[in-house]
């Protein structure tokens, strides 16, 4: 038995925007990613005691234990006259560094004080599971949220 794959999400996200006239929309994805997710814990949830062992699920798992995270920043979060500052920056390859730092500091600004994603950060596991790569901590969202 296969479970759901990135291509079928891309595909599902990219079919249902393409559909609904609605490219990029924010409320497309989110109902595809739920819908997703729902797929998701079904697939798992069918799966046996031995297709678990093999794909190495641990004991006391939980086939329902999935969440997507979906979240939506904007300049239009911030007091007008930063997002007017924000809308009126050019989208091209040469910024001056107050427009560079402007942005950066907006952008980590709009992540700490964004639920979804502080929520997202809550159910990250404390160690990484075991055989998986560690990235040190100023590569993740965590530095960015700390500075």
């Amino acid at each position: 038995m296969e479970g759901p794959t990135g291509v079928n999400l891309v595909t599902a996200v990219s079919d249902t925007a393409t559909e609904s006239g609605a490219v990029g929309s924010y409320s497309a994805i989110e109902d595809t990613l739920n819908k997703w997710q729902d797929m998701l814990i079904n697939w798992r949830c069918r799966l046996s005691l031995d297709e678990r062992h093999r794909l190495g699920a641990p004991s006391g798992w939980n086939c329902r234990d999935v969440k997507f995270f979906v979240g939506r920043i904007s300049f239009e979060q911030f007091d007008p006259p930063r997002a007017a500052a924000l809308n009126a920056i050019e989208t091209n390859f040469h910024l001056p560094p107050d427009q560079i730092e402007l942005l950066i500091n907006s952008g980590r600004e709009a992540l700490k004080n964004s639920l979804v994603f502080r929520s997202f950060l809550g159910s990250l596991p404390t160690s990484p599971p075991r055989g998986k790569p560690v990235a040190s901590p100023a590569d993740g969202p965590q530095e960015a949220l700390a500075q």
